[in-house]
C-alpha cells in the first residue's frame, strides 16, 4: 500500500489520494477533447465527400462526361477525380470552387497535380489569390455551413 507522503495532492482537485495525471476531472476533459476532433474530423469528412461529388456533377458537360482540367481527357462521373491546386491539407482553399476542378487519375496521383498546367489554365491572379487563402483554418461552425450549402448545391444540381 501507498502512503499518503508518497501520493501527495492533485494539482486539478485538490485530492491527496491520486495524481493529477490519474485525476478524473483530467481524464473527462481529455475525453470530451477527443470527441471534438473526432467530430470535426468527421464534419471534414463527409464536407469532403460533399463536396467532390458536387465538383463533378457541377462539371459534367451537356454529354454527359467530365473534362480534365489539365489534360483535356474525356472521364465518366465515376473516373473523374476532384483534383487541388493548392494541397488539400490547407483547410483555407481546400472546399474552395476556384481551387479544385475536375482531373484524371494520371494527371492527379502520377504528376502530383499535373501542377504546371494547373497554374497556367488558373492564371497567376488566381493562383496568388488562392495563396493568400490557402492558411486561414474554417470553425466548426463554418465548415458546418459550409456542409449544408454543398448539399443544397448538390441537390440542385441533381434536380436542376
Amino acid at each position: 500500500m501507498v502512503s499518503e507522503a508518497k501520493l501527495g495532492h492533485c494539482k486539478l482537485c485538490g485530492n491527496k489520494f491520486h495524481r493529477s495525471w490519474q485525476c478524473p476531472l483530467k481524464q473527462r476533459s481529455n475525453r470530451r477533447l477527443h470527441n471534438d476532433a473526432s467530430d470535426r474530423r468527421k464534419l471534414v469528412r463527409q464536407l469532403d465527400i460533399v463536396f467532390s461529388q458536387y465538383i463533378r456533377l457541377h462539371q459534367l458537360n451537356q454529354l454527359g462526361y467530365n473534362v480534365c482540367y489539365t489534360c483535356g481527357r474525356r472521364l465518366s462521373y465515376n473516373d473523374a477525380q476532384a483534383c487541388h491546386f493548392i494541397n488539400r491539407r490547407y483547410l483555407g482553399t481546400r472546399w474552395d470552387e476556384d481551387n479544385v476542378k475536375v482531373g484524371c487519375n494520371y494527371c492527379n496521383v502520377t504528376l502530383n497535380g499535373n501542377l504546371s498546367q494547373f497554374a497556367a489554365r488558373l492564371g497567376s491572379k488566381t493562383c496568388s489569390e488562392l495563396e493568400a487563402k490557402k492558411n486561414r483554418k474554417p470553425t466548426d461552425l463554418e465548415l458546418q455551413a459550409k456542409l449544408t450549402e454543398y448539399k443544397n448545391k448538390l441537390k440542385e444540381e441533381k434536380h436542376g
